[in-house]
C-alpha cells in the first residue's frame, strides 16, 4: 500500500485527524492576513519619506532572483558613479536607499519592480543623470522610469498604496527587499 502525503502527515504528527476548522486556524497562524499586515506596511513605508518612485522594467520574462540580482548590480553601479569606487564606505544614509516591490504586469507576465527610493539632496541631479543609463547597460530591452514624489501626505499615500497593490499575490510578498540588504555592515571605528 502506497502512503499519500496526508497519510505521512498524520503519521508524523502523532495526533489524530484534524478538522478543517483546525487546519484553517493553523494556516492563519502561519501567515498574517493581508488586512492586518498591509496597513502597517503602508504606514511604515510612508514614514520613510521616499522622494522617488522608480519602475524598473525588464520587458522580457525573468525570475525574482534574476530581477533582484539586476537591481542589486544597478544600485551598486549608481552608487559608484555618484560616490566613487569606495562608495561602500559611506554611511547608508548618504547613499541610494530603496525598497523594491515586485509585480507582474496585468496584460503580460513580465516581472517588473517598483522602487520607493531616496538619495541625499546633493546626489539628486547626478542620480537622474546616471540611473537610466546604468539600467539600460544591464537590461538591454529594459526601461527605467523615475518620478519624484511630492512631500505631501496625499502623494505619499497614493504612491505607496499603488506599489503595494500586488504585494500579497503569488510570491511577491516573499520577494520584496530593501537596498540595505546589499550594504556591508561597517563599524563606526573604521
Amino acid at each position: 500500500m502506497a502512503l499519500s502525503k496526508s497519510h505521512i502527515a498524520l503519521f508524523c504528527s502523532g495526533s489524530g485527524r484534524k478538522s478543517e476548522a483546525e487546519q484553517e486556524q493553523e494556516e492563519q497562524e502561519r501567515t498574517m492576513p493581508s488586512h492586518i499586515l498591509l496597513p502597517h506596511l503602508n504606514q511604515f513605508l510612508r514614514d520613510q519619506q521616499f522622494t522617488l518612485h522608480i519602475t524598473a522594467n525588464f520587458n522580457r520574462p525573468t525570475t525574482y532572483a534574476a530581477g533582484r540580482d539586476k537591481i542589486k548590480t544597478w544600485a551598486s553601479f549608481v552608487d559608484r558613479k555618484l560616490h566613487g569606487r569606495l562608495y561602500y564606505r559611506k554611511p547608508i544614509e548618504q547613499r541610494l536607499f530603496f525598497v523594491a516591490l515586485p509585480e507582474f504586469g496585468v496584460c503580460a507576465d513580465n516581472l517588473h519592480f517598483h522602487l520607493l527610493a531616496k538619495v541625499p539632496d546633493e546626489s539628486m541631479i547626478g542620480f537622474r543623470q546616471v540611473a537610466e543609463a546604468n539600467w539600460l547597460s544591464l537590461v538591454k530591452y529594459g526601461s527605467l522610469h523615475v518620478q519624484e514624489i511630492v512631500a505631501s501626505e496625499g502623494d505619499q499615500q497614493r504612491v505607496v498604496s499603488y506599489d503595494l497593490k500586488e504585494v500579497g499575490r503569488g510570491e511577491n510578498y516573499a520577494n520584496w527587499f530593501f537596498s540595505t540588504e546589499f550594504a556591508p555592515l561597517i563599524s563606526n571605528n573604521q
